[in-house]
């Protein structure tokens, strides 16, 4: 009886392959570590509003050329950092390390204390992680140390952090674009 069963001819694929193979979004942001020149072309950039506001040319123009000039100026002291998305093994492993470097700790009332140092160490193995390279205006790059990135996230100024964060938290949830595929897709009714 069992020989009369037939076996459906299935297609089978390597899953682990398939995952191991996939690629990461990138993303690069520039960053400018000069908040004098930042401060001052806001400055102007709010002149700049006020003068096209009241309606008065000459200033506007004089002080466009100038604004203009200093985002030359700016530009090439530029810094471009590149992120890419890493698997979540890598960030499981940076929170397995973590938690054996720095065990937690109850307060009083059983509460988890908060540890600053491990919050930081936290930031930093993201950081490496993440952060892949780094170009100067020049062309010159690098891919940072550890040091690298500790210099970063202790001397930039604290804009330019903000906006290496912003990129990572970017490529973090690049993945959210497949909701949108997902939603406007009736993948169950198709076989």
């Amino acid at each position: 009886m069992s020989e009369n069963i037939a076996i459906p001819d299935v297609k089978t694929f390597d899953l682990g392959a398939v995952l191991a193979g996939r690629g990461y979004p990138e993303v690069t942001v520039d960053i400018y570590l000069d908040e004098k020149a930042g401060l001052a072309i806001a400055e102007a950039n709010a002149e700049l509003t006020r003068l096209s506001g009241l309606g008065l040319p000459k200033e506007y123009a004089v002080l466009e050329k100038k604004f203009n000039s200093m985002l030359e100026e700016l530009s090439a002291r530029k810094l471009s950092v590149t992120v890419r998305g890493i698997p979540r093994k890598v960030k499981s492993d940076i929170v397995k390390k973590l938690t054996t470097e720095f065990p937690a700790k109850k307060d009083a009332f059983g509460r988890e204390d908060f540890s600053r140092e491990a919050d930081s160490k936290l930031t930093l193995l993201l950081w490496q992680a993440h952060v892949v390279q780094v170009c100067s205006a020049d062309g010159a790059s690098l891919t940072p140390s550890e040091k690298d990135i500790q210099d970063l996230l202790d001397l930039a100024p604290s804009a330019d952090v903000r906006t290496i964060d912003a990129a990572i938290g970017k490529v973090e949830s690049a993945g959210e674009g497949f909701d949108v595929v997902a939603r406007g897709s009736d993948f169950l009714s198709k076989p």
